[in-house]
């Protein structure tokens, strides 16, 4: 527990002592919370995560409040920390984060009218796969090509947090990952081309409204022959974002009980 947390514990003079029997209820977290908020500080539980990782935190006057999950000495207001996280990990539902997807948000603690918890909005997206014609010619004449290329490869990628579209373009041998040296005449054909490629992309990732682009194609080489093909299809990817309300009400669940109530000794 952080000297944050411990401090902020003392202060509100929460009533109960650290003993383990002491149940953890959602009334026990209404009663530790609206403490809390009452006394003038900001809780707020936050979650990030997508693509087989993601957490659940609480944040106190903006700061992480480190629960230490495989302790045998939790204290009593850690243990109320590990309960509504708990409950978020339900209410978000996203199991281990196992997907092609993000998700991220937060939620404040209030206290309303009938309401007393969490209430945020949870930011959630996924990566949609698409494509289209594309037809983009592909010419180099063969005095260009190294005699034993068997292939021309082709990468392009972008779009990622703004990333400009890059392409790349390399001769190879089958079954030999390293690029096949080429000579400068090549180098600044290729380098003309790549440009070409890099113009179209960004105007088709305009019209389509792509967010991010990834390819990586060859065309085969017919020895003694120019390279005369095309790259037929564009595949892109659009995000698809859901942002979704999130409310968790204490009071749904929580049972009043005399033993149990904060809120009456304040």
């Amino acid at each position: 527990m952080t000297n944050h947390n411990k401090e902020t514990s003392e202060k509100i003079q929460f009533p109960y002592k650290e003993h383990d029997d002491v149940e953890i209820t959602y009334q026990l977290a209404i009663d530790y919370y609206s403490a809390l908020h009452l006394a003038g500080h900001e809780i707020q539980l936050e979650w990030n995560g997508g693509g087989d990782s993601g957490s659940v935190w609480l944040n106190l006057d903006k700061k992480m409040i480190d629960v230490d999950y495989f302790s045998t000495t939790l204290s009593l207001y850690d243990k109320i920390h590990a309960f509504v996280i708990d409950k978020m990990y339900d209410e978000l539902d996203y199991g281990s984060w196992a997907g092609e997807f993000s998700a991220a948000g937060t939620a404040e603690f209030v206290i309303e009218e009938d309401f007393i918890g969490f209430k945020g909005t949870d930011y959630y997206s996924e990566d949609v796969f698409n494509s289209c014609a594309f037809n983009f010619k592909i010419h180099v004449p063969k005095h260009l090509i190294p005699n034993d290329a068997d292939r021309l490869l082709i990468t392009m990628e972008g779009g990622y947090d703004g990333q400009d579209v890059q392409v790349h373009m390399c001769f190879r041998k089958t079954g030999d990952w390293a690029a096949i040296p080429i000579s400068d005449e090549c180098k600044e054909y290729l380098f003309v081309l790549e440009n070409d490629l890099v113009n179209t992309v960004n105007e088709l990732m305009e019209t389509q409204k792509a967010d991010h682009t990834y390819c990586d194609t060859h065309i085969d080489i017919i020895p003694g022959i120019d390279i005369d093909d095309e790259i037929e299809e564009f595949d892109y990817y659009t995000v698809d974002e859901r942002p979704k309300d999130i409310w968790i009400n204490f009071l749904d669940f929580a049972e009043q009980s005399e033993n149990t109530s904060f809120l009456t000794n304040l």
